[in-house]
């Protein structure tokens, strides 16, 4: 049986050939807001995946919450990107929840 290794899997992801995913990121943590967020953004829109971003401030810590589709390889490098962050950022927990494919999203937003 033919196994394919991450470089394989990254080569059919950049010709939009491999498999595609859908997942739920919930995330806690502290400084998330304003660079974290665009951070977060700017890595989404250069995967080129499609789906929303969501962040609330509570009095404890913040949260966001992004739904997003598209080539699984690049869903799952960026959850790893997310869970690192840019320095300042202090990630708390970060739980990843995969769903079935719909191909239903059509673009990436930021959800007030």
């Amino acid at each position: 049986m033919l196994e394919f290794g991450t470089p394989m899997r990254a080569f059919l992801a950049f010709f939009g050939l491999g498999a595609k995913g859908r997942v739920n990121i919930r995330m806690k943590g502290n400084s998330m807001a304003g660079p974290y967020q665009v951070y977060v953004e700017r890595t989404i829109r250069s995967y080129g995946l499609r789906g929303w971003m969501i962040h609330q401030r509570l009095s404890i810590y913040e949260t966001m919450e992004i739904e997003l589709e598209g080539q699984r390889y690049y869903v799952e490098q960026l959850f790893e990107a997310l869970k690192l962050g840019p320095p300042h950022a202090k990630i708390l927990s970060a739980e990843a929840q995969w769903k079935t494919y719909r191909g239903d999203l059509r673009s990436f937003r930021v959800r007030v």
